[in-house]
């Protein structure tokens, strides 16, 4: 399949976004992208148009362009989209996710739980240095795979750009022990209710995760910490590889 010089560039830049080599509110030069792309101007400010729709960079007339650093209100309107759209979804994958994608979800998620054994018996002190971005990473893959599964694309593709400025944004302070217990065991309630068909419980149990990420997510905010750690791609080499290549394709939007 031909792909358009524009997408090229769009994609590049898009993936160090979404890697965090690009943080939020850094900076960027339409000469220098040009440059590391081997690319003229054009494609590059074609392809900062379409981010700038996306809401993943922001244009400010006399100060430049630069990463969408979001606020509290932008923050608040990200959550209430993700709770409707993935809500919704796990009410209708209820009964229905295939025996695959829960060996999925599952063997990820075991390794969020090797990662909170890990940090809590550091108090933490690995957190920012190793486990942070492996964590945000597979915690995206789990639910882009259940949102994949339940079979609508469109609120596939909205996830996807939504995550974005919700991953590479994240807090490089050490959450609570408690939170990320909570975010392991409530994926894990969460796969059983798929698995048994209760709709109801499902929709309560990710409207919960969900709150619960955008409570610690404001937290992170308020204490200065959000939008801190730099170089998601680094992450995959502490992943088993069948899980990287798993979280490459989600990202990638197959």
């Amino acid at each position: 399949m031909h792909v358009s010089l524009k997408d090229r560039v769009y994609d590049h830049i898009r993936g160090r976004i979404v890697h965090g080599s690009l943080v939020p509110g850094e900076r960027l030069s339409h000469r220098d992208l040009a440059k590391e792309i081997g690319v003229s101007y054009t494609p590059v400010r074609e392809a900062i148009g379409q981010l700038v729709s996306e809401g993943l960079v922001e244009c400010h007339p006399r100060r430049g362009t630069f990463v969408a650093l979001l606020g509290r209100e932008e923050l608040a309107h990200m959550y209430d989209l993700r709770a409707a759209i993935e809500t919704h979804a796990m009410e209708k994958l209820a009964g229905r996710i295939s025996e695959e994608a829960l060996r999925e979800v599952r063997a990820i998620n075991q390794q969020l739980k090797g990662i909170l054994e890990e940090v809590g018996k550091t108090d933490g002190r690995l957190w920012v240095l190793q486990e942070a971005r492996v964590w945000m990473r597979c915690d995206r893959a789990i639910h882009l795979t259940l949102l994949c599964e339940a079979g609508n694309p469109r609120a596939v593709k909205t996830i996807q750009t939504m995550h974005l400025p919700h991953v590479t944004g994240q807090s490089d302070q050490m959450p609570p022990l408690e939170g990320l217990n909570f975010a392991v065991t409530s994926h894990e309630a969460l796969f059983v209710a798929l698995e048994q068909g209760k709709a109801d419980e499902a929709r309560s149990l990710m409207a919960q995760h969900i709150q619960h990420g955008y409570e610690s997510t404001i937290k992170a905010l308020e204490d200065g910490h959000f939008g801190k750690i730099k170089d998601w791609e680094g992450a995959e080499k502490e992943l088993p590889a069948e899980t990287a290549r798993r979280i490459r394709m989600l990202e990638m939007g197959f």
